[in-house]
């Protein structure tokens, strides 16, 4: 994948995982040390399972919080627009992202990992482990299983309304990529919905939706070249600069002035 090659030629420019873990863990002893290993005595498998929940919990919740700025800053949009001009989707989907919308995943990836480890080591001392599936945090691997990497397709699978409140289903999430503005900047969420709930922007599927994708039918005639996809953010940043436009238009997904 393009993103994947890109990543890697300016992966000297982010700050590893191990630096950021190993710099909030050093912090953390200077802030208070004598908290150190003040857990240490507790049981391995209650710490693995805290753990995991913790993780899974911190990381989901990024992903929703990432996901809300994407949507609702203007020039993070304009990088996210690429990944909502699918008008066809697949599990491919997932990876038709903006090299830059990819780099802010790996920082808040790095940011999650770090903070979790420098916390739980700093807790519980050196006896961390993860719950794992084919080395997938457990929760999210069960939460894939029942259907959720389908979420990229045209097969709605519903949860039903009482669980929707709690979990994405894949039919929420592709209502999340629906045109009809009653849909825009809905269904955030990654697994959990409740931070949607939380937000108001949760919205629950319906039995025998008819949902059409990508941006606009005013915007369905634009090229899906590569180049195109990676230049036209940039394009469009340039332009919003120059004319002064600040705020995005929420109904067709454009910007437009800054009211004073």
């Amino acid at each position: 994948m393009a993103n994947h090659a890109l990543l890697l030629l300016i992966a000297p420019l982010f700050l590893s995982k191990l630096t950021a873990t190993t710099a909030l863990f050093f912090f953390l002893i200077e802030l208070y040390p004598s908290g150190s290993a003040v857990l240490a005595s507790t049981s391995p498998l209650f710490v693995a399972i805290i753990y995991t929940v913790f993780l899974f919990l911190l990381d989901d919740f990024s992903r929703f919080a990432t996901h809300f700025a994407l949507h609702r800053v203007p020039a993070l949009w304009a990088f996210h627009k690429v990944h909502h001009s699918a008008e066809t989707l697949s599990p491919l989907t997932v990876y038709r992202t903006h090299p830059v919308e990819a780099v802010i995943f790996s920082f808040r990836a790095i940011a999650v990992q770090s903070i979790s480890i420098s916390v739980f080591v700093f807790l519980f001392g050196s006896s961390v482990d993860l719950i794992s599936i084919y080395g997938v945090n457990a929760i999210l691997f069960l939460f894939n299983v029942t259907g959720s990497n389908l979420r990229h397709s045209h097969i709605q699978i519903r949860y039903g309304r009482f669980v929707e409140r709690f979990l994405i289903s894949p039919a929420q999430h592709q209502i999340h990529h629906s045109i009809d503005p009653r849909h825009h900047d809905r269904n955030f969420g990654a697994a959990l919905a409740v931070w949607d709930w939380i937000a108001g922007s949760l919205c629950l599927s319906r039995r025998d939706m008819r949902l059409e994708f990508g941006l606009s039918r005013r915007q369905t005639s634009q090229k899906h070249t590569l180049i195109c996809l990676y230049l036209s953010p940039f394009q469009e940043l340039f332009y919003g600069a120059r004319n002064g436009l600040t705020h995005r238009n929420g109904n067709n997904r454009n910007w437009k002035k800054h009211a004073v």
